[in-house]
């Protein structure tokens, strides 16, 4: 990026030139976010959260951080091992964030023995006293919902299924819940004032008991539909329509082939397309959960001709960030965990979300593995998704009357454009307005060229966007699709100077809007 060039003219404001986002996006160009300190921002409504996204821990036996036996059968040692939070603690040093919240999506133990719920709130205590990414965060930003491996499931008595898990939760969290109604964790949390967010608890293992069919197999019951629809229908609407909502489960909603196992059937959660079909109803933008310990990144943006317009949700299953049980299909396996960001502008219902999956690097550099104390968390897949409910742009209204033109009167036409391609030699400038994931940053206007097919690569792009902007020169060396970002306040032409080999330049021009979602009332959710 050391080619990458920002100059000002004389009398403007400071530049500040934030190199990157929190979650760098690994498929997309290097690129230049840029914007001013001086200037008075006059934008609509944004939500940003972040999202530290842990499941299936599995303490007990099968918990990668509990040390190894000794060749005698006794427990190892803990001198010299690290523990799972305090190898998070190292990897959430950095970047500092606001609106920062942790979801548990279940199975915090393995067998549900006593001794593991003790591991498990000592852990979740840790959790909330321990500074991630700039500040201790406290309990109540802390999530969590139970895992199928939480429930003493072999005990035909609800009871003596949920008692442990209720108990874990009366204890972190000073309620009481009871352990003979485990709908009582279905919960709507309202932090719409604080964080601009709903989150929703689900339980998908009320039927989880051994012997039956279905043990592995998560369920939510028509009870639990329609306790969250009664639940959902209490928000006020302005509160609903302007706040990101989360759901969070432990089975996943959506059976991805690659999950599939063998002798287990279908074993996505039963009435999945009835929660789906409610959750998109709402307007929820993001589904968390895990249980196969393998993490996926999946949009769910089914429609039928026989429902409103509902716009898709984003269903990230994680990894198991502690558990040695990994999946056997998988050359690259790793403990891992979701780094997740959400931005939300309810006046246009556009949301950008964008998973970042952190993997547990336990070799060494140079092969084999390494001490546990060098053990770290390394970046493996990135994911950036941008999406508008409803329509995001005008629908042709007025009747169209097809023209054939005259030889001559086409050619002109022809001529015209074909001398724009012929100017820019092929190489055209596009622009995408989105949420803009940098801190403190509201929207980005993200520019960059598209190559027709016989195109001849510049030398290097000259960005403007007007005297309130600088301008940003991006070498093809640094960049071959001249990538860079604005910061942007609202509408404006945007300008690429086109600099070839030969010392010829050519200028294009497009238009940089933010997306309206353009929704007619029979469109609209009907939640």
């Amino acid at each position: 990026m050391a080619g990458v060039r920002a100059s000002l003219a004389a009398g403007d404001c400071a530049l500040r030139v934030c190199r990157g986002s929190p979650l760098a996006i690994s498929r997309s160009p290097r690129r230049l976010a840029v914007a001013y300190t001086g200037r008075s921002l006059s934008i609509k409504l944004t939500r940003q959260l972040h999202i530290v996204h842990l499941t299936d821990l599995h303490f007990g036996p099968d918990h990668r951080f509990a040390p190894p036996r000794t060749t005698m059968g006794e427990p190892g040692p803990r001198a010299g091992f690290p523990t799972l939070l305090t190898k998070l603690a190292e990897d959430m040093k950095e970047p500092e964030t606001d609106n920062l919240i942790f979801c548990l999506t279940g199975d915090f133990t393995t067998t549900a023995s006593y001794d593991e719920y003790e591991d498990a709130e000592r852990f979740v205590t840790g959790l909330a006293e321990t500074p991630a990414h700039g500040a201790a965060r406290g309990l109540k930003n802390i999530f969590v919902v139970p895992g199928n491996h939480d429930v003493n499931y072999t005990s035909p008595k609800t009871g003596e299924r949920w008692e442990r898990f209720t108990g874990f939760c009366n204890r972190l969290y000073q309620t009481n819940l009871r352990h003979d109604q485990p709908l009582g964790l279905v919960q709507l949390h309202d932090r719409s004032a604080d964080l601009g967010a709903l989150v929703l608890t689900l339980n998908s293992c009320v039927y989880v008991e051994k012997g039956k069919k279905s043990e592995q197999q998560g369920m939510v019951d028509f009870e639990q539909l329609g306790l969250v629809e009664d639940l959902l229908k209490a928000v006020p609407p302005e509160t609903m329509r302007t706040s990101i909502r989360i759901a969070l489960i432990h089975h996943h909603p959506v059976l991805i082939p690659g999950l599939a196992e063998p002798m287990r059937a279908y074993d996505a959660v039963e009435n999945a397309g009835l929660l789906l079909s409610l959750l998109r109803r709402f307007g929820f933008q993001l589904i968390l959960h895990g249980h196969k310990h393998s993490p996926f990144v999946f949009t769910e943006d089914s429609s039928s001709a026989w429902t409103g317009a509902q716009q898709p949700i984003v269903i990230a299953a994680g990894g198991s960030v502690a558990s040695t049980g990994l999946p056997d299909n998988y050359a690259r396996k790793s403990n891992c965990y979701n780094r997740i960001t959400v931005k939300y502008f309810p006046d246009g219902a556009q949301t950008r979300i964008q998973v970042q999956t952190r993997g547990l690097t336990v070799f060494a550099p140079h092969g084999g593995e390494a001490l546990p104390k060098n053990w770290r968390w390394v970046p493996l897949k990135e994911e950036d998704k941008t999406f508008v409910a409803g329509r995001s742009v005008p629908q042709v209204r007025a009747p169209i009357v097809p023209r054939r033109p005259g030889a001559a009167e086409m050619a002109g036409y022809d001529r015209d454009r074909k001398a724009q391609y012929t100017a820019l030699r092929g190489n055209m400038p596009v622009v995408e307005v989105m949420p803009s994931l940098v801190r403190g940053q509201a929207y980005e206007a993200r520019c960059w060229i598209v190559p027709h097919k016989s195109a001849e690569a510049p030398k290097q792009v000259t960005w403007s966007a007007g005297a309130s902007f600088p301008l940003i020169t991006v070498p093809r060396a640094d960049d071959p699709l001249f990538c860079v970002e604005f910061h942007y306040w609202g509408p404006m032409l945007v300008q690429a100077e086109l600099e070839f080999a030969d010392g010829s330049t050519a200028k294009g021009y497009v238009y940089a809007r933010l997306p309206e979602a353009i929704e007619r009332k029979e469109d609209a959710p009907d939640g």
